[in-house]
């Protein structure tokens, strides 16, 4: 029983870990919160809704396609925030299942199962706006992007500068 209950905490830990992760775009590949196997390489097929805001007028973004990637992420967003409250509930009715000392390994399989499903829709939904975002950009714009991002991609904290490597 221990060994459900150990499996139980850490799909809890990745979910919550995967959250962020599915928000944000993680670090260069294989670099990421421990566990993970770090930023999947299709998503550098994609764009970042806040790249190509910091870079519109350098690719020449259309008052037409800025509204449409508005609308855009405000339709995500909504569907975000509603499977965002259901993850949390999900996921507190899963803290209550796991706490007492005595565990049932099925209620809290099916839990896990629930929340873990939460999260994936979660992912699909990041996905999904970023395609549609892409399908709005022309492939002139999706190529002065790529030559772009570099400069945003290799760096923590999601294109702000480093810190002077002597810094402390």
């Amino acid at each position: 029983m221990n060994h459900v209950i150990h499996l139980a905490v850490v799909a809890l830990t990745i979910c919550c870990w995967s959250l962020p992760a599915a928000a944000q775009p993680m670090g260069p590949r294989g670099v990421g919160p421990p566990g993970m196997l770090g930023r999947p390489a299709f998503l550098d097929q994609v764009f970042r809704p806040e790249v190509i805001m910091r870079n519109q007028r350098a690719i020449n973004l259309t008052t037409e396609q800025r509204d449409a990637i508005t609308e855009t992420m405000g339709t995500s967003q909504e569907t975000l925030v509603e499977l965002r409250w259901k993850f949390e509930d999900a996921s507190q009715e899963l803290t209550e299942i796991i706490t007492p000392d005595r565990v049932d390994e099925k209620a809290v399989l099916e839990k896990a199962r629930q929340v873990m499903n939460i999260e994936q829709q979660i992912k699909q939904e990041h996905l999904l706006l970023l395609v549609r975002v892409k399908n709005i950009l022309t492939p002139e714009q999706q190529t002065q992007l790529r030559e772009i991002r570099p400069n945003f991609r290799d760096r923590p904290g999601r294109g702000r500068p480093r810190p002077p490597q002597d810094a402390p």
